[in-house]
């Protein structure tokens, strides 16, 4: 019969081998550390910085004394001779009266004038305070005979008298005593708020005549903006009169004794006599009245 045996199975057999792992190996890498690093910045140091600044000085400042103010200088702008009156005896015979007319005049002349026109004042007289202030009980004060300028300007020039003065605050500050008044007529009297020196030994010079009074005192009252009622008063010995020899340029009586225009001196036929005595020395006792204006002043 027919062989009915199947042919032998020629298929290959199947692979039964496992694929290949194709999975990728694990990673073993350990990971990445992510832990932040430490701060290895130094702390911020927060103890307060060391004071530097330098302890205050609670040394007391040194005493330099009180602060010095500057002088003030009041310059005459009137004088006048008030007692005793000046007489002039003429050839023609008769007494003339000359104070106001001749003497006083050419006194308030030098004061305002600048006759030669060198821009200086022909005559300046005046009151230099040291310090000026009307609220203190007293002070130094010179009277002086400055250079000053027509614009109200002064510089040292000759001084007179160096004097003391006080300030009573109340009152007269000083007067003519009647008994030592003759042909001439009423002084001022200044009163409170005002100032008096201290008797002394002044220089005066009238436009050209120069007097030595003694026991001289100057007073005046004090009401800005500057000296008002002003009396000067000075005992002039006759043996100074006799000596002292008027201008030779005035009129009349150029090259005469000082004297011999008041009455009782020597050489005045006029009738009267004003000479007073005092510490056993005859003269005259003069009375000036003034007043004075502030002026710039450096010394």
């Amino acid at each position: 019969p027919a062989d009915t045996t199947p042919p032998a199975d020629t298929t290959p057999p199947a692979d039964t081998t496992p694929p290949a792992d194709t999975t990728p190996p694990a990673d073993t890498t350990p990971p990445a550390d992510t832990t932040p690093p430490a701060d290895t910045t130094p702390p911020a140091d927060t103890t307060p910085p060391a004071d530097t600044t330098p302890p205050a000085d609670t040394t007391p400042p040194a005493d330099t004394g009180p602060v010095d103010e500057p002088p003030q200088l009041f310059v005459f702008d009137d004088l006048r001779v008030v007692d005793p009156h000046f007489f002039f005896a003429s050839n023609f015979g008769g007494c003339f009266d000359i104070t106001d007319n001749a003497v006083n005049q050419l006194i308030n002349q030098s004061l305002a004038n600048d006759t030669d026109g060198d821009g200086i004042l022909d005559l300046a007289l005046g009151l230099l305070f040291r310090p000026f202030d009307p609220l203190l009980a007293g002070g130094d004060v010179d009277f002086v005979d400055p250079e000053c300028d027509t614009a109200g300007s002064c510089i040292p020039d000759i001084e007179l008298a160096q004097l003391v003065h006080t300030q009573p605050g109340f009152g007269t500050c000083l007067s003519a005593d009647p008994a030592n008044l003759g042909s001439g007529g009423q002084p001022n009297a200044p009163n409170a708020p005002c100032f008096v020196t201290e008797p002394a030994s002044v220089v005066v010079n009238l436009a050209g005549i120069t007097l030595g009074l003694k026991d001289a005192q100057l007073a005046a009252r004090t009401v800005s903006p500057g000296l008002t009622d002003g009396l000067l008063i000075g005992f002039l010995p006759e043996s100074v009169a006799n000596n002292v020899l008027l201008p030779a340029n005035l009129p009349l009586v150029g090259g005469a004794s000082l004297s011999s225009l008041l009455l009782g001196g020597n050489g005045n036929p006029c009738q009267g006599d004003d000479r007073d005595f005092h510490n056993g020395e005859s003269g005259w006792w003069l009375h000036l009245d003034y007043s004075a204006v502030a002026f710039d002043y450096t010394e």
